[in-house]
């Protein structure tokens, strides 16, 4: 019979965008171009890795602000139109470096957009 072992898989946050500026570069472990879900839940891409580098974090949609430190395990779900465009035109590797920027805003239908600048 096997000796499987216990794999050890760590939470992670999910990385939300909150001000223009802001900057997160990401050591790809997966990548998913249907794997996580928007805020209507419907899919959108998803990519998981480690950051290189410290960044700040937004949650609650932007009110409550954090820092990470490099090396920490994130998610990021693509539900932003040109964050998602940009990936898929990436279409990160494991192993890759993605660094993702927030660079603008533009007014919607629905309200502000955000523009993520999207570099492989």
């Amino acid at each position: 019979m096997p000796n499987f072992q216990d794999v050890e898989v760590a939470r992670g946050r999910f990385i939300g965008w909150g001000k223009v500026g802001q900057t997160v570069t990401v050591k790809v472990a997966g990548y998913d171009p249907t794997g996580g879900s928007d805020a209507n839940d419907k899919p959108c891409h998803q990519l998981v890795g480690t950051l290189t580098e410290d960044c700040d974090n937004y949650r609650e949609r932007g009110t409550v602000h954090e820092r990470l430190d490099g090396g920490e395990l994130v998610t990021v779900t693509a539900g932003i139109a040109n964050l998602k465009a940009g990936l898929l035109a990436a279409d990160p590797k494991p192993g890759d470096l993605v660094r993702m920027e927030y660079v603008d805003t533009y007014k919607t239908a629905k309200g502000t957009g955000k523009v993520i600048k999207v570099q492989i």
